[in-house]
């Protein structure tokens, strides 16, 4: 049977960069599963099993409904927003998620941007507090979702000269210095969506080459402040646990 993985994010960009390191790692770390079989092995999910996946604006409507609410603090302290948020997500896919389809493992995913501490502070703390039973990963992205993508981003042949201009452009190289690209607003030079559109030319397919080719261990090497090596590690440590 199918391993059931809930994917909690932020929208639909989100899953293609986060399925598919989840599943290069399940590759990696589960001996009997072959890159060519993956699909038969694991199903990526929302709330409902048809749904792709869950995200944090679906969460209050959905608390709602089934009525589940978050109080109280942390260690004496107002739990962050997310924290909240986390714990009704969680609560919702384990306890009111369909049945018929159980989930067996949660990715849960959040773009940082100028929160990034508090809100992986706010997500693990959660995460680390309730007696799931079943392996939860966090990956919060220092800044953004983009910033993982540019981890990964080799330039061929014929984008050496773009890349070297992107280069200049910001002053730096963005493949190593993700977590530098900080402008929120994407005309500006050290936007990481603006780089990245740039040097992908707005082509969704080379965006995801950039997760799916760049050797893992320099994913980790170059995602250390980006927030990738830890998500990469909750992976391995967390999601390969589902499938033995």
């Amino acid at each position: 049977m199918s391993t059931s993985i809930a994917v909690l994010c932020e929208g639909p960009t989100d899953p293609p960069t986060i399925c598919r390191l989840a599943d290069r790692i399940i590759v990696a770390g589960v001996d009997w599963i072959d890159a060519d079989e993956i699909e038969t092995h694991r199903h990526y999910r929302g709330f409902r099993p048809a749904d792709p996946f869950m995200t944090w604006f679906e969460i209050d409507e959905l608390a709602k409904q089934y009525n589940v609410k978050s109080r109280g603090h942390f260690d004496g302290l107002p739990l962050h927003g997310d924290g909240h948020n986390t714990r009704k997500a969680l609560i919702l896919l384990t306890l009111h998620a369909p049945a018929e389809t159980p989930v067996d493992a949660v990715i849960i995913f959040r773009d940082g941007d100028k929160e990034y501490d508090n809100r992986r502070a706010a997500i693990t703390q959660v995460r680390d507090s309730l007696p799931l039973g079943i392996p939860v990963v966090v990956g919060v992205a220092n800044r953004m979702r983009e910033c993982w993508v540019l981890n990964g981003f080799d330039p061929a042949d014929d984008e050496r000269g773009l890349f070297a201009a992107e280069c200049t452009r910001v002053q730096f190289d963005p493949r190593t210095r993700a977590h530098d690209l900080s402008a929120a607003d994407e005309s500006e030079d050290r936007s990481p969506k603006r780089v990245l559109r740039s040097l992908c030319a707005g082509d969704s397919e080379r965006e995801h080459r950039c997760i799916q080719n760049t050797a893992l261990a320099l994913l980790r090497t170059r995602g250390e402040a980006t927030g990738l090596r830890q998500f990469l590690e909750e992976l391995e440590a967390r999601l390969t646990a589902a499938f033995r």
